[in-house]
């Protein structure tokens, strides 16, 4: 049975990793990436259309783990600013065997470890684990489920290991019965935690922030209003959306709970930006200084400055921001792939000697050399978790 404390520590084991022949790219400085000569800006300042150019990369095919089916799932989800790349396994494709969910953190000229689940769940079997982030600590958070062995009852933690050949504390969690499921959402550089909790009986769901110096649940100014947190800055300021009332009606609004602040501040939509875009499925992300927001709402890419001014850029591109580097550089998602934005202006990321007949399907993170944590596709189903590098002007 699992044991009623709200922290908990769980020792873990480190399984050795088969190295292939080529490390992990590492390059120098992220000017590999800027656009040459100034940016351009339209009449009054406007953001110019969004733009695609050519922003060369080269990938290095993941450390394998030992005895992993070749059908493995395994996803790039973050990576480091010492280049060290979290990487999540599974599941399995059909009709290939179980190859355990779970992940591990991995990088240049290491050996890189497996979190070994088996003692995350006194008295039961972990189930579902998978690794959210990492940080420049070597901090990793997960969350995942524990089936009791007694009852087959399931519980759920969220958790972060401290190293991985040390013990996890659990920040989160929902008892087996309880009625709620829990996430972990991010981690940031100092070692706090943010995670949601969603009551489905009560229709309620919080934000708490834990670790680094802090614990503390992010409440709204109006009673009973859902408060999702969906990214936080290594200052504690999270950010996210939010139920406010509007008359007679309930909408959601996003919003900024800057540094240690307990009450979510809403932030203003541009012209052109109705309420009625924003819905609880709207993640926004923060810049690591907290300076800059940013957001995919319907159709177009919402960015608010450090004065909280809010602007429409790449309207219509298909662009999906999913993490900000250290110097306000976005990457995210399109429909021919992964690309960065910055600015306003939006660039396709082109990859060099790709193996095989794979291409680049995703993209999980961003650090400050802008290094992508990424996922490659074959044809046959198969994803690969991949470090992408920027290729040097003097090497192009």
């Amino acid at each position: 049975m699992m044991r009623p404390r709200s922290y908990r520590r769980v020792l873990i084991a480190a399984t050795a990793l088969s190295v292939m022949s080529s490390p992990l790219v590492m390059i120098d400085g992220a000017q590999a990436v800027d656009a040459p000569g100034a940016r351009p800006t339209g009449a009054g300042g406007a953001v110019p259309p969004p733009q695609t150019g050519d922003l060369l990369y080269r990938v290095t095919p993941l450390i394998s783990l030992p005895g992993m089916d070749r059908a493995a799932v395994t996803t790039g989800v973050d990576v480091t600013d010492a280049s060290m790349l979290l990487v999540r396994i599974g599941p399995a494709l059909p009709g290939h065997g179980d190859d355990g969910s779970g992940g591990f953190l991995t990088g240049p000229g290491t050996i890189g470890a497996r979190l070994n689940l088996l003692k995350t769940c006194p008295g039961g079997e972990p189930e579902n684990w998978r690794p959210v982030a990492a940080n420049a600590r070597g901090n990793v958070m997960g969350v995942g489920e524990c089936r009791s062995w007694e009852d087959s009852q399931v519980s759920q933690l969220s958790v972060v290991w401290s190293s991985l050949d040390d013990f996890s504390e659990t920040v989160d969690e929902c008892p087996a019965g309880s009625g709620c499921r829990v996430d972990a959402v991010a981690l940031n550089a100092r070692g706090a935690a943010l995670t949601t909790k969603e009551m489905t009986v009560a229709h309620s769901l919080v934000t708490n922030v834990t670790g680094g110096g802090q614990s503390r649940e992010l409440v709204a100014e109006q009673d009973g209003m859902q408060v999702r947190g969906t990214a936080l800055a290594d200052d504690g300021t999270v950010v996210g959306v939010m139920q406010v009332r509007v008359g007679g009606t309930t909408v959601w609004q996003p919003f900024v709970a800057p540094g240690r602040a307990q009450t979510p501040v809403p932030l203003p939509l541009p012209a052109g930006i109705p309420a009625s875009a924003v819905g609880s499925e709207v993640r926004l992300l923060t810049s690591p200084d907290g300076k800059m927001i940013i957001a995919r709402i319907g159709d177009s890419v919402v960015s608010w400055d450090a004065a909280r001014t809010a602007t429409i850029s790449a309207a219509g591109s298909g662009f999906v921001p999913v993490d900000i580097a250290a110097d306000h550089v976005v990457v995210g998602r399109t429909p021919q792939g992964p690309a960065l934005w910055r600015g306003g202006i939006v660039r396709s990321v082109q990859v060099r000697r790709l193996p095989g007949d794979a291409r680049l399907v995703d993209a999980g993170a961003i650090n400050k050399h802008h290094q992508i944590a990424a996922t490659m596709g074959y044809p046959d189903g198969r994803r690969k978790a991949v470090l992408i590098s920027p290729v040097p002007p003097t090497e192009r």
